[in-house]
Parts: structure tokens; C-alpha cells; sequence
């Protein structure tokens, strides 16, 4: 079985997608409820045909799915705008180090716990010139 992951990015483009196309679709309703109750002859029509279908043009169904359009366009855009939030913070910096200095400093502050770390002024030196280095 194999597992896909998706990064959020193409999430959120997919979100993106269904949201358009739901917005598209209520307004398509929107259109022909509209023509509906304009238009004697259509009503006749579809009373005759599909009275069922009456009811979802009839101009109500149309006004719900256009509020949940604009609730879900605030909540992706409110979903967007905590995201890039969250990537604005400062990560934590990465230390390189390489292990013979790590050993060297392990040596010098293992070696003797009980007195505390001394260095000598060359050790200074030799440490500011690694670090600028």
C-alpha cells in the first residue's frame, strides 16, 4: 500500500479549487432561480416537468448556498492568513560544529569537574580565530 502525503500548498489550492467551483455553481443557481421568477412560461414549464425542481429555484436555496460561499471564502482566507503568520516566525538557528572541537571542549571541561574551566590566553586566541574563521 503505498501512503501519499500532500504538502499544504497543493492544499491549499485544492481548497481553493472547491471554493471557486462552489461559488460558480450558486451563482449559476442564482441565475436561473432569478430567470425562474421572472419568466410565467418557465414556471409553467417546470411545474409541469419537475415540480420538485420548483422548489430548489425557487429563489431560496440560491441565497443559502451564496451565504455559505462568502462564510467559506472568510474562513479560507482567514486559514490562509494564520498560515503565513505561522511561516513568518524566526526558526531556530542550526550550530555546525565539528566533532574534534567538540571532543576538545568535552575534554577540557570533563577533565577536571571539580575545578572549574580555565583557559589560557592562547586558548582564547586559538578559539576566536575558529570561530572567525
Amino acid at each position: 500500500m503505498t501512503i501519499r502525503t500532500i504538502n499544504n500548498r497543493s492544499l491549499r489550492t485544492m481548497y481553493l479549487i472547491i471554493l471557486v467551483q462552489f461559488i460558480v455553481i450558486a451563482f449559476l443557481l442564482a441565475i436561473i432561480s432569478n430567470e425562474y421568477l421572472s419568466n410565467y412560461w418557465m414556471q409553467v414549464w417546470i411545474s409541469g416537468k419537475a415540480p420538485m425542481l420548483a422548489f430548489l429555484i425557487n429563489g431560496q436555496l440560491d441565497s443559502l448556498l451564496i451565504g455559505v460561499a462568502a462564510a467559506g471564502t472568510l474562513l479560507f482566507v482567514n486559514g490562509a492568513i494564520a498560515q503565513t503568520k505561522t511561516q513568518l516566525e524566526t526558526k531556530k538557528p542550526t550550530i555546525i560544529m565539528d566533532i574534534r572541537e567538540l571532543e576538545r571542549i568535552e575534554k577540557k571541561v570533563l577533565h577536571n569537574p571539580s575545578k572549574p574551566f580555565e583557559s589560557s590566553p592562547e586558548d582564547l586566541l586559538r578559539d576566536l580565530e575558529r570561530q572567525e574563521a
